[in-house]
């Protein structure tokens, strides 16, 4: 795992209370959902294990739901359950958005009956719009999608009023509580975010996502995550961000005789899209979400065309999809099928994240019991995670077992700074200081003053998560030097 998987078990492993921990993630850009699901389990144990063993239950619900209720051919579904997202970003990669995906095909698993049980419908959007920003913007177009198509069916079958406004009112809430979790990190997505809005270069990285998220061929490299087979080729931003467009409008119109279910994907794509224009761009596993729609949105026009509730759909013209339609859909699943692949077998060669084998290390040689510094917090929380302790941040000033998003609450620290800290807790705690460096920059030398590099971790996924150790020997007082320097550091045994 690497840091933002390791990252919110931390912050719950970390928090006291329920209070404490909607303190801790209050400017995670997230919503409480997926902390709130692993709070319980972390009260039993401290170990990382737990949080994936939760997410791969979550992820082969999402498999489950899709095989056995979705009312589309069997090939598509077994084609999108092994694509990319679905076998390995929302799988292997134990983060809250497939906890997005299990309750966005659960309300279309669920529409069917949306006359006889709309509190249930509107319970699932609810809990979908705390899932994640993107879970957020599925939510705000399914409710949207949903409320429509009552409103134009009410003239042939008229709904109970009472259930249908309490389920409008349950939906509203679960959007205002998402938006209300989400503004605390408005001030950190600024720190991340500083191109302006409307800058060719935005715009033009704004329009691939969809191609990015759709056809997520990877880059043939180490470092292939959140790459795209076209970066790098000439003129690749503007390819793509054309061909982002085009597949947006090929995609739209497989739905244009099915009015709620056009509704639905223009609303979402377009909501995605505007999210990253003016709020945060995202990554990958963000864009990801454009297939989750389209799977949501054939879903659902099938339930609508074959009648639903009961009745049929009045907002749905006779006649299928397009004759090119079954050619396109197919033909993204299968691209996303060979992305998967690329991806699972990459990683059962190399690893994501140095952070586990780096802690596997640092225990192996007995080293755990040292003082501990890391330095950048952000890379080597990684590694305190699966140590399963606090460690010294030089960026900080002290120990932390948690480290939360906050603006201004880190000051710069180079290696020089972070040996001189590791030495001053070295002193102080009358031992041996290990220090551990994140290798997202040059290559170190083999010495930084007194401290020696005893091991470095080079071959991973992540080029931020590689990391290097270096050893602080613990400070001889001047009485007992013997006119001798001193034996520099301990060689750690193995």
């Amino acid at each position: 795992m690497w840091r933002d998987e390791i990252h919110a078990w931390q912050a719950v492993v970390a928090s006291d209370s329920l209070v404490e921990l909607a303190a801790n993630v209050r400017t995670e850009g997230h919503p409480g959902l997926w902390f709130a699901v692993l709070y319980p389990v972390s009260r039993v144990t401290s170990d990382p294990v737990a949080m994936q063993l939760i997410h791969l239950g979550i992820a082969l619900a999402v498999a489950a739901v899709v095989l056995l209720a979705a009312p589309l051919p069997i090939g598509w579904r077994a084609l999108f359950v092994a694509g990319y997202f679905p076998l390995y970003e929302y799988c292997a990669i134990s983060r809250n958005y497939a906890l997005g995906a299990l309750l966005l095909f659960a309300f279309c698993a669920l529409y069917g009956a949306r006359v006889r049980r709309p509190l249930l419908l509107a319970a699932v959007l609810l809990l979908l719009a705390q899932a994640s920003a993107a879970a957020l913007i599925l939510s705000f177009a399914l409710g949207l999608m949903w409320f429509a198509d009552e409103w134009s069916s009410w003239r042939a079958a008229p709904i109970r009023r009472g259930p249908a406004v309490a389920a409008l009112g349950l939906w509203l809430l679960g959007i205002g509580v998402s938006v209300v979790q989400l503004s605390g990190a408005r001030l950190v997505l600024h720190s991340f975010e500083r191109h302006e809005t409307l800058e060719q270069g935005r715009v033009l990285d704004v329009l691939s996502t969809p191609w990015r998220g759709c056809v997520p061929l990877p880059r043939l490299q180490l470092a292939f995550w959140n790459s795209n087979i076209l970066d790098g080729v000439a003129g690749g931003d503007i390819v793509q961000a054309m061909l982002g467009v085009g597949l947006l409008v090929v995609l739209g119109g497989l739905f244009v005789r099915c009015a709620p279910a056009f509704l639905l994907f223009a609303v979402g794509s377009l909501g995605m899209l505007a999210f990253s224009l003016l709020i945060y761009r995202g990554y990958l596993r963000h864009h990801g979400h454009f297939v989750l729609l389209l799977m949501a949105a054939l879903w659902l026009r099938r339930a609508l065309q074959h009648g639903a509730g009961g009745r049929e759909g009045a907002a749905v013209s006779s006649g299928g999809p397009p004759p090119w339609g079954a050619v396109v859909v197919s033909a993204l699943l299968a691209v996303n099928v060979a992305a998967g692949a690329y991806a699972v077998t990459r990683e059962w060669r190399d690893p994501f994240s140095a952070g586990q084998e780096v802690a596997s290390f640092i225990r192996a040689q007995g080293l755990a019991g040292l003082p501990i510094v890391g330095h950048r917090d952000v890379q080597v929380a990684t590694v305190a995670g699966y140590l399963r302790r606090p460690i010294y941040y030089p960026s900080l000033g002290r120990e932390a077992a948690f480290l939360p998003w906050k603006v201004g609450w880190r000051r710069p620290v180079d290696d020089a700074e972070a040996i001189r800290q590791a030495r001053g807790l070295a002193a102080r705690q009358r031992s041996d200081a290990l220090v551990i460096f994140s290798m997202s920059g040059a290559r170190r030398p083999d010495r930084i003053d007194e401290a020696m590099r005893i091991r470095a971790f080079r071959r991973t996924i992540v080029p931020s998560e590689r990391f290097e150790l270096y050893l602080v020997p613990r400070p001889v007082p001047a009485a007992q030097w013997s006119g001798a320097a001193p034996d520099p550091s301990p060689v750690p045994r193995g």
